[in-house]
């Protein structure tokens, strides 16, 4: 093992011209895809925030701060349920092309275990 590291060095020392060409390649290669891989993230990012900007983003959602309000005051309050039918009531319109449901819903449960 000691040879092979000794013959590998004595390599790159005989012609170091081509050593150092080589480590320049590497180097221009390794930085052009990670330039690659940040341009596309950037582009990502701009993308989403162009979307935002302007405004067709549309959450429906329950607004939990006026029912804790009501709560608060002493009011029966139920939490509204988000339907398919309340959820598609925008799409009638002719500006919206595209569109995509996510659901984000928490749970707890005494019988499942977690992985470890």
């Amino acid at each position: 093992m000691k040879s092979l590291f000794k013959r590998a060095i004595r390599n790159i020392l005989r012609i170091p011209a081509r050593s150092i060409l080589l480590a320049l390649l590497i180097f221009i290669v390794s930085f052009l895809a990670m330039m690659g891989f940040a341009i596309d993230s950037g582009k990502k990012t701009s993308i989403e925030n162009i979307r935002r900007s302007l405004g067709n983003d549309v959450r429906l959602s329950v607004n939990f701060r006026e029912l804790m309000r009501r709560y608060q005051q002493g009011e029966d309050v139920e939490i509204p349920t988000l339907t398919e039918e309340i959820a598609k009531k925008p799409l009638s319109s002719k500006y919206i092309i595209n569109y995509n449901f996510v659901i984000t819903q928490n749970a707890t449960s005494d019988t499942i275990k977690p992985v470890e």
